[in-house]
């Protein structure tokens, strides 16, 4: 019997430590999967780095820098973002930081941010419409990257710059669809059957009159 529950107690034990082992490993998993979308590191040599799936590259070449630079990606939203879009304008569907921690690069990086079929939709149709403009944190404001190269195949925009920051694709030309109108309600209040019938009556009368002096009048000269 004794032997029966150590048995028993041992086969507990370890299928605990197989379930333990196996979160473990899926944990591991997941994080390295989130770590490796989310961060990235630019070493002396260069390279390429991305994130949100590939639709922000980040690409250093050789020499632009001494050591490794961490590179963290943030999405942001319309709600989150530093400051609201230009005025007249509209955020797209790309607001991001490359957070490298104050470091900067002795060479050009370039940025590639890519947009979407909804974006160009949005902005009239038009690839020119759609921009991407960079947080400038001395003034509060989103300022447009007007170097950025466009890539109309691709549906991308590429910068280059020394430093990272904020980005985000802003669409101009945007349409507003207007307020919905309702119907003008009509307050014209009809006659009832009381008015109705007043004024029938005096028209009426006012014939009975107009015939009684005609009648009178003629009846005079007659005589």
């Amino acid at each position: 019997m004794r032997k029966a529950t150590t048995s028993r107690q041992s086969i507990a034990i370890r299928s605990l430590m197989t379930l333990t082992l196996v979160f473990s490993l899926l944990f591991a998993t997941a994080s390295s999967v989130f770590a490796a979308d989310h961060v990235g590191t630019i070493g002396a040599g260069g390279g390429t780095i991305s994130f949100g799936g590939g639709d922000v590259v980040v690409k250093a070449p050789d020499g632009a820098t001494k050591s490794d630079v961490t590179v963290t990606y943030t999405a942001l939203t319309a709600a989150t973002a530093p400051a609201s879009a230009p005025d007249g304008k509209a955020f797209g569907s790309k607001i991001f930081t490359l957070d490298t921690a104050g470091a900067s690069f002795s060479r050009f990086l370039t940025v590639t941010v890519k947009y979407t079929a909804a974006d160009k939709a949005a902005a009239g149709g038009r690839d020119d419409n759609v921009a991407l403009y960079i947080y400038d944190t001395s003034s509060g404001t989103w300022l447009e990257n007007q170097s950025a190269l466009p890539n109309v195949i691709d549906l991308t925009l590429t910068a280059s710059q020394q430093t990272l920051g904020t980005y985000a694709l802003v669409l101009a030309g945007v349409t507003v669809a207007p307020p919905p109108t309702t119907a003008p309600v009509d307050t014209t209040t009809p006659p009832d059957s009381g008015d109705m019938g007043v004024t029938i009556g005096m028209m009426l009368a006012m014939g009975l009159v107009g015939a009684f002096f005609v009648l009178g009048g003629g009846f005079m000269v007659a005589r």
